[in-house]
This record gives structure tokens, sequence and C-alpha cells, in this order.
């Protein structure tokens, strides 16, 4: 048996996801778990689809177990992000490893960027430019490139090279020794608004939703994950959108001292400010987003910490490690993992809705998030959904 996990939002579930799959299947996994994001996903927005569906998908597309990565990871920083995801897949202590998409497709090359963002002389040079206005991404790249030069830090500014990076880095903090594998991206790259064959990105699927375009996305669907979308579809529980929140969200802001939202993820430098400036003038989301963005501050960050407000997401959560595993649904494959699982674990395993009520500490403020995230979630569906989704789903067992 050997265990492989992977790092998903399935935003929604496409050829290329399917294509991964597959791809890991051939180097030589035999059973795949899927860390998954919840409702709000690092964009700082909604999911497309619920994360429930999205279990569904993934199930019926080669996935064994489905578990969830909680609301202070989903949202997070690229590093926040694959933190919480590679920690929940070690923690399981049965997983070999992990395997992950990219543009580069050179894991060796992803590798030694990886050693490189670490390295005490790229950490010194960051700085510098950093105070010359460039958000952290691009001033990490400069620094990479001025230490260890072009070669190397190219690799950092595609989206998926990087999230592989923050992956492998992750892993060597939590001194996890496992045998990571790296996956080409076939046919589309990350936010690419055309096609290609039978590809398209998850950004373009998504734009089309939002316009309606359902027989166009099917064309780019796995048929069994397109059946479950067009089921939420026809009720009411897809597509959810940020239209829905635009005026909740302004008047969460517009309700808000600064010093308040200073508390949020991701807000220094005076940063408060100047969001909740614009949130006394700007009419709806966009263009809050707009009058906020700089060369420093991405659109990425300025709507991660809007979200973070509006579901009262604290500081600090992403930098700990996720307190528990839950499961989301599994198959015959997935019950081998958590048989294994319950022996190896280093970390509590919940699978029933109603042992989420039974956790106290910081996992009880982490389901705390979760909880209100889903009910908040359901605001943003054509068809307002009921509250408490968290607590009264059952877990998916195919």
């Amino acid at each position: 048996m050997k265990i492989v996990g992977i790092v998903a939002e399935y935003n929604p579930f496409h050829y290329g996801h399917l294509h991964h799959i597959l791809e890991t299947k051939k180097k030589g996994a035999t059973h795949i778990v899927a860390v998954v994001s919840g409702h709000f996903v690092q964009r700082g927005e909604p999911a497309i689809i619920s994360k429930f569906a999205r279990t569904k998908m993934a199930l019926a597309n080669g996935v064994d177990l489905v578990l969830e990565l909680p609301l202070p990871w989903s949202m997070s920083s690229a590093e926040g992000f694959a933190l919480g995801a590679i920690s929940i897949l070690r923690g399981l202590g049965c997983v070999g490893g992990f395997s992950f998409g990219s543009e580069c497709g050179n894991l060796e090359a992803l590798k030694q960027a990886a050693f490189a963002c670490d390295s005490p002389k790229a950490l010194e040079a960051l700085p510098y430019y950093l105070g010359q206005g460039l958000s952290f991404p691009f001033a990490r790249q400069k620094a990479v490139s001025q230490i260890f030069g072009e070669n190397i830090a190219d690799v950092l500014q595609n989206p998926n090279d990087q999230l592989g990076i923050e992956y492998l880095r992750a892993a060597h903090r939590l001194h996890w020794d496992s045998h990571p594998i790296c996956i080409a991206r076939a046919g589309v790259q990350h936010d690419q608004n055309s096609s290609h064959r039978h590809f398209a990105s998850a950004s373009l699927l998504r734009q089309w939703m939002m316009k309606g375009f359902l027989d166009q996305v099917e064309c780019f669907m796995p048929s069994a994950a397109f059946e479950i979308l067009k089921e939420q579809w026809d009720q009411g529980a897809a597509p959810s959108s940020l239209q829905n929140l635009d005026r909740c969200v302004l008047a969460r802001l517009r309700t808000m001292e600064p010093e308040e939202l200073a508390l949020c993820p991701d807000v220094s430098e005076g940063l408060e400010y100047r969001i909740l400036q614009a949130a006394k003038k700007a009419q709806n989301l966009p263009q809050l987003y707009d009058m906020v963005k700089t060369k420093r501050y991405t659109h990425s960050r300025i709507r991660r910490i809007c979200m973070a407000a509006f579901l009262q997401l604290p500081a600090g959560l992403s930098r700990q490690l996720p307190p528990i595993v839950r499961v989301l649904g599994m198959n015959h494959r997935g019950k081998e993992i958590l048989s294994l699982a319950a022996q190896e674990s280093t970390m509590p395993i919940v699978s029933r809705s109603k042992e989420l009520l039974m956790q106290n500490g910081f996992p009880a403020q982490v389901v705390e998030l979760e909880c209100r995230a889903g009910n908040l979630w359901g605001l943003c569906t054509p068809r307002i959904l009921p509250s408490d989704m968290d607590l009264t789903a059952k877990l998916t067992v195919l």
C-alpha cells in the first residue's frame, strides 16, 4: 500500500484535477488522500460549490479519502495554506508523501528554490526589496535571484510552483521525511482565460458558471463531477457568489474600528486605515479592492483581509498547526487509510458531526470558525441555505 496526499480546492473539479490524480497513480500511488479547502478558499472568496459537493466530486474521480483544511489555513497565504495541509497529511502517520501540480514539472528545481527561500542570505536581502514597495512574493523572488541567480528564482513566479515550494518548505519545517511527487500541469495555466482541448482553468469555469454558461462548463469537467454540480445548481445551492455578500461585508467594515481590523490576518503597516477609508466610499467589493491595491498589496491579500474581517477570523491561527483532522468522505480504500491512521496518527480524527461539539480549547475555536464560515457561505448561493450545515451534514461514503 502506497498512500499519497494531494492538497486541493477542486473549485470546481475539472479534467486537470483528474489528470493529476491519474498521473499520481501512475507514479505508484495505490491510495489517494486529499486535503480540501472548506467553504472559503485561498483567494479570499467563497468556494463556488459546497465542500460537501466537492468531496463527492473528488471521491467520484479517484480520491479515496477527503479531509478538510479548516478556515484559518484554507484562507491563508501560500505559506500558511501549505503548512496546514502538509501538517494534516503528516499527522495521519501513514501517508508516505504528497503530490502536487507544477508549471515547471522539475522537482529538483523546486527543491533548490525551497532551499534558497530559507537561506540566511536570501532572508537578509528580503527586507531591502520589501522596502521598495514590492509584494512579498516579488520581493522574495528578487532576493533569491540576487543570491542564487535567475534560474532558481524563475520558478518563484509561477502560482503552482510557488505552492509546490511551500509544500516542500512545510515538510522540511515539520521534519517529515516525505517523498514528494511533482506532476507537470497539463493543458492550460493557472487562471488562464482560454481553454485547450478538454482542459480549462478553474477560474475560467467559475466565470462561465457566474454567467450561467453551464453547457460550456460541462465540456471541461468529468461527467461524474458535472452531474454533482448540475444537481447542486438545480437545487439553488450553486454557484455561490461574493456579490451576494457585498453589502454585508461593506457593512461589517464600515462599523469596525482600525484597532479591530488590525487584529485580522495579513494586516500590517497601517493597511487597516487604507481599507476602512476605501470601505466608506466603495459601492461594492471589487471597487474596494481596486482602491486599496498597490504594488505592495495584491488583490488576493486584500480579499483575504476583508473576508477575515467578515468571518471574524483572528490573526495568528495559521502559524499554528491544525489541531484535529476532519473526515469529509471516503470509499473502501479510504477506510483502509483510516484503519492505518487509527494506529499511527498523531492528531485526533473526527468523522462524525457530533464529535465536533465535543472539542475544547483550540480545536473548539477552529470548529466554531468553520461552522460560522459555513453558515455565512449559505448566504452566497442563489437559494439561501439553512444554518449549521457543518453539524447536520452526513459523512459521504461511497
